[in-house]
């Protein structure tokens, strides 16, 4: 991806695109690139409930990811099928704590403009 000028490497929704599974992708890209990555897992496992798509994970269930997917290196995090404005805001929430915890990663956090 880097040889074909790529300047990130993201996945995003799809069948089984869970936490765990974007944490597996992400330790994936962190083993060949390093170039930025960026993850949007779905909010759990799509289930079709009286021929509607639902995705049953909560904010509170999903939110448990996002301190191993920093870990694995992700730079950028998101979330997609399935998601509400409430998973974002727990994620943003978990994203804050872990900086936090880290200080030269708060540091380089601060400079940023989000």
């Amino acid at each position: 991806m880097e040889e074909h000028g790529a300047d990130i490497v993201a996945l995003n929704c799809g069948t089984g695109m869970d936490m765990d599974r974007a944490l597996e992708a992400a330790a994936r890209y962190r083993q060949v690139t390093q170039l930025p990555v960026m993850v949007q897992p779905n909010a759990g496992q799509p289930k079709l409930v009286n021929m509607k798509v639902v995705y049953d994970q909560t904010p509170e269930e999903m939110v448990c990811g996002v301190e191993p997917l920093l870990k694995a290196g992700v730079n950028i995090l998101g979330a997609c099928c399935g998601s509400t404005p409430e998973h974002i805001r727990a994620f943003r929430q978990a994203i804050d704590t872990y900086l936090k915890q880290s200080p030269w990663k708060a540091s380089v956090y601060e400079n940023q403009t989000l």
